[in-house]
């Protein structure tokens, strides 16, 4: 009888200590909000990506202002993971391919200058990954589209 109940203290010992330990790991700071063709898209994408749409329109990125832009930028980084996923179809290394002109791209935003977009980032808390991103999907959109209307581009041409 004592087994069994050193055998139930344990168990619910378990039991707390895993919920416990899995609070912590996946805090409710960061979930998966969504998956698009099998690409996540996360709490915190989603909030970078409103930061950067009301820096853009509303130059600053208080949080009511950020709130305002939560659908937005949803819609936006779905649209996102279905371009990546059709740059994937065409050549499954693309997002790596255009990762230098990104790069290019994303430092002449800031007078090619690595202070200031260093300072950006550091201003509002915006990881490099999530500016890049955006410039990535732009970059493999124009190639899908390109890829996908070959005829109609080359008669343009």
């Amino acid at each position: 009888m004592t087994l069994i109940f050193l055998n139930l203290k344990l168990l619910v010992f378990i039991i707390f200590f895993s919920t416990h330990i899995f609070k912590f790991a996946f805090s409710e700071e960061n979930y998966i909000v969504t998956i698009v063709n099998k690409i996540p898209i996360t709490k915190l994408d989603i909030l970078n990506r409103a930061k950067l749409i009301s820096i853009s329109i509303d130059k600053n990125s208080e949080i009511k202002n950020i709130k305002n832009y939560y659908n937005q930028s949803l819609q936006t980084l779905i649209d996102e993971k279905i371009i990546l996923s059709a740059g994937k179809k065409i050549n499954k290394n693309l997002i790596t391919i255009v990762s230098d002109q990104a790069n290019q791209i994303l430092l002449s935003e800031f007078g090619n200058s690595k202070l200031k977009l260093d300072q950006f980032i550091k201003k509002y808390s915006i990881s490099k990954s999530t500016l890049l991103k955006k410039h990535k999907a732009q970059l493999i959109w124009g190639i899908v589209l390109r890829h996908k209307y070959k005829v109609q581009f080359s008669k343009l041409e």
